[in-house]
C-alpha cells in the first residue's frame, strides 16, 4: 500500500501547516516542551500522536494566544476543554 504526504494546498512555508510540534507549541506559550508533553498525556491539552510523535493543532495555540492578548487570564486546561468542545461541536454539524 503506498502512502503520500499530504499538505496543505497552500503551504508556503511552516506556519501554514495546521499543526506545529511541540517544541513550537512550547516556545510560542513560553513552557517547556515536557511540560506540554505532560498536558498532552494528560488529555488536557489538544493534539494528534503518531507513536510517540505528538503534533499541537496551530489554531489552539493562535486562539490561546489572541485571548491572552485581550488582557484575559487563560488557563490552559479550562481553554483547551473549551476549545475542544468548540472543535467538536462543528466537527458534528
Amino acid at each position: 500500500m503506498a502512502h503520500t504526504t499530504a499538505k496543505p494546498a497552500t503551504a508556503g512555508s511552516a506556519n501554514d501547516h495546521p499543526f506545529m510540534t511541540v517544541q513550537q507549541a512550547a516556545d510560542a506559550l513560553g513552557y517547556s516542551h515536557m511540560t506540554i508533553r505532560r498536558r498532552i498525556e494528560l488529555g488536557s491539552f489538544p493534539a494528534i500522536r503518531m507513536g510517540s510523535k505528538a503534533m499541537v493543532p496551530r489554531a489552539f495555540i493562535n486562539d490561546v494566544v489572541a485571548a491572552a492578548m485581550t488582557g484575559r487570564t487563560v488557563t490552559i486546561e479550562d481553554f483547551a476543554a473549551e476549545w475542544s468542545a468548540t472543535a467538536a461541536g462543528e466537527a458534528a454539524s
